[in-house]
């Protein structure tokens, strides 16, 4: 049991009734005395706050005995505990707010910008989502020359501006930066007023309904029920996906794009709504990359019950390209392949833009 979940019980006994009133009123008033109530009022910021910040702080706080309360609706923010705890999370709170702030700047910066290096004279490889971001925020906000990235494979490259050259080492590549407002969205998105919005679709749309059949292929009779269908309309997230299906496509010359599913935990979901897909997590069997099925009841094993017995999977678009067997030691595809596979059912995929989370799917 979390120490926040505990519960302390005081019996006493007096021969008079006004002994126990006078101890219980010297008790209250050292907890008021040791108790503090700060309340912060107007916090328009609150707007660009995810739910993935908002479960970050309620679990700071609660974990230094600090009981909050967050109205997004009034812009309110409440929290009651020990004084000595409560500058701390109030300056938390300020910190999250702070970085809130910063990647909504990030995400109004780069959301129509995909910046690409090249691979050989015919084949150009974009950068993952949030090196992009990275790279146009020091172009166009701090203008800078040149700027380190670190990359997917963990190596920490220059950006040159001036020479448009990304240099690692003797390596030396050449980048360019692509404009994706051409990129249109899907004509079924609600409009937005921010890059990410999730919206809960009804059980009585064919959205929904086309998404359930797609989940009870397999996962019929192996769950209680759903208790809610999300579309994910991450904008930037989107573009570079459509930008990079778009190129694979023509390289291709045909379309390799499959509607997959991605289990996992609470908290993972929250965070790949943000952020896409994070490799550091990725499994290593058929290649060191994120892992999609074909077969929902596959991703069921990887997901894992919240406090509400809830699940998430994610019914993902996924652009498998030329795919080959893989193996544990691949860090990327061989040259010439896109993706690895288990020749059945499971599909590696070894970067952001390959990969785009469309619907979430809670279920019990």
């Amino acid at each position: 049991m979390k120490n926040h979940d505990r519960k302390l019980t005081l019996t006493f006994t007096a021969k008079q009734e006004r002994n126990l009133k006078k101890c219980r009123s010297d008790i209250e008033s050292h907890i008021n005395t040791c108790t503090q109530i700060k309340c912060r009022e107007k916090e328009e910021n609150l707007d660009i706050w995810t739910q993935q910040l908002v479960l970050i702080f309620y679990k700071y706080c609660l974990d230094h005995y600090i009981w909050p309360t967050i109205n997004l609706e009034q812009k309110k923010v409440i929290l009651i505990g020990e004084k000595t705890s409560i500058d701390d999370a109030d300056k938390y709170f300020l910190e999250l707010t702070t970085q809130a702030l910063k990647q909504t700047q990030l995400d109004n910066i780069s959301r129509n910008i995909l910046w690409e290096y090249q691979i050989d004279s015919s084949t150009w490889e974009s950068y993952s989502y949030k090196c992009n971001a990275e790279i146009e925020y020091a172009l166009t906000f701090r203008k800078l020359p040149v700027v380190n990235i670190t990359n997917e494979q963990n190596e920490t490259c220059l950006i040159d501006f001036n020479k448009n050259k990304e240099i690692f080492n003797n390596r030396i590549r050449s980048i360019r930066r692509q404009n994706l407002t051409n990129y249109s969205l899907p004509m079924h998105w609600q409009c937005q007023s921010t890059n990410c919005c999730r919206f809960i679709l009804s059980e009585h749309s064919e959205e929904y309904k086309n998404i359930k059949d797609k989940f009870d292929q397999t996962m019929l009779g192996n769950y209680i029920c759903i208790k809610s269908i999300e579309r994910i309309q991450n904008q930037r997230w989107y573009k570079q996906y459509a930008a990079h299906r778009d190129a694979m496509n023509e390289r291709l010359k045909q379309e390799t794009e499959k509607m997959l599913f991605h289990g996992c935990n609470e908290d993972s979901a929250n965070s790949i709504v943000e952020e896409c897909f994070n490799r550091s997590y990725a499994g290593t069997v058929y290649g060191q990359g994120v892992y999609f099925a074909t077969n929902a009841k596959y991703s069921h094993d990887y997901t894992r019950s919240n406090q509400a017995n809830e699940r998430c999977m994610f019914v993902v678009l996924v652009l498998v390209g030329k795919y080959i067997f893989g193996n544990s030691s691949m860090k990327v595809p061989p040259k010439g392949y896109d993706s690895t596979t288990d020749n059945n059912q499971i599909f590696v995929v070894y970067h952001d833009a390959q990969a785009y989370a469309d619907y979430l799917i809670k279920y019990q």
